[in-house]
């Protein structure tokens, strides 16, 4: 695991960066490419952590195992996953992704988080097995790392069964889980909100009524 030097100079290095990147700009355009830049950090930066390990990833293009999971979404990204859609995604694939998220948050409406968590639904930007938001996908979505397959087959066939986990690599885990605490709060110190939430929930939310995108630039809480 990472000494605390090496935490404290992770967390400050990634806060005090997208600090700068706020202050300067915080407009959709902006926060959607500081995203997709911290995003292929994320891909990228953690290679010497996964050599020191000696441990390989049993992730690979093509599976998509982690992405029937329940994931958690900043304001933010809400924000910026909707400018993605509207923006870089294919009329055809926005309309299907747009009907994907409204499905899957009417069908989440009636479940307690404990019943979401131990129910496979798949992701509504999956479209045959691809992340269409790739580039612009939620942070949580690089956590997700294993270095057994047969863990992820065992968990998706059985998702009611708690007694199954996930092998991971410790030091990936902990990179990601500071990372990402970085960023959520060089949001907060920026003034904006970055209240956590479902992800289907708070899409059809910033779908349905766009003009949260212009209070959360205000520094309201919009979910």
């Amino acid at each position: 695991m990472f000494t605390m030097e090496v935490r404290h100079t992770l967390y400050d290095s990634t806060f005090d960066v997208v600090l700068e990147k706020l202050t300067i700009s915080s407009s959709v355009e902006a926060i959607t490419n500081l995203h997709i830049a911290l995003n292929k950090v994320l891909e990228k930066k953690p290679a010497h952590i996964i050599a020191k390990s000696n441990k390989t990833l049993a992730c690979h293009s093509g599976c998509a195992h982690c992405c029937y999971l329940r994931v958690h979404i900043f304001a933010f990204e809400a924000i910026l996953i909707h400018d993605y859609i509207n923006h870089s995604v294919s009329k055809r694939d926005r309309k299907q992704i747009i009907d994907n998220i409204k499905i899957n948050a009417s069908t989440i409406s009636s479940m307690t988080s404990e019943e979401h968590l131990l129910t496979n639904i798949k992701c509504p930007m999956l479209i045959k097995e691809k992340c269409i938001i790739y580039p612009a996908r939620p942070l949580a979505c690089n956590q997700y790392h294993s270095i057994e397959i047969e863990d992820c087959n065992m968990s998706f066939m059985r998702p009611t069964d708690k007694s199954l986990t996930i092998r991971v690599i410790p030091e990936l885990k902990q990179f990601y889980d500071i990372t990402i605490k970085a960023i959520s709060e060089a949001y907060t110190k920026s003034g904006h909100d970055n209240s956590r939430n479902e992800l289907s929930t708070s899409l059809v939310k910033i779908f349905e009524n766009p003009s949260l995108v212009e209070k959360w630039h205000q520094g309201e809480i919009i979910f």
